[in-house]
């Protein structure tokens, strides 16, 4: 997000500043359409990795206490190797990659555009 805040030129800001935008209008005007390819990669990113949360839960719970810690990805595991029910594991694996496939291509309809300099 740094970069990405670094890589919008000043000029646009000196010339929405000349057009009478105050800081409001300039965030929202020259900002924040700047940065919607940098939101849309972090929002991605992060959905993904959320949905693939596996390796902390494995090695500081072990999905335990009881079932507090289930996640999709905790699930698939335990489905698969834990109960060897190897066909539902892998379905479960397919449907956690569709859901998060789904999601990413939600984002980048809602948040992809053309820049014009």
């Amino acid at each position: 997000m740094l970069a990405a805040l670094q890589g919008i030129p000043e000029e646009l800001y000196e010339a929405a500043a000349v057009d009478g935008a105050n800081a409001w209008q300039r965030f929202r005007r020259v900002t924040l359409p700047l940065l919607r390819p940098a939101i849309m990669v972090v929002l991605v990113l992060r959905t993904l990795w959320s949905f693939m949360a596996f390796d902390e839960i494995f090695a500081v719970t072990q999905g335990g206490p009881g079932y507090s810690t289930w996640v999709a990805a905790w699930y698939t595991y335990a489905t698969t190797f834990r109960y060897l029910k190897f066909g539902i594991g892998a379905a479960s694996a397919y449907l956690l990659g569709l859901v998060t496939a789904i999601l990413a291509l939600i984002y980048v309809k809602f948040l992809y555009t053309e820049i014009e300099y």
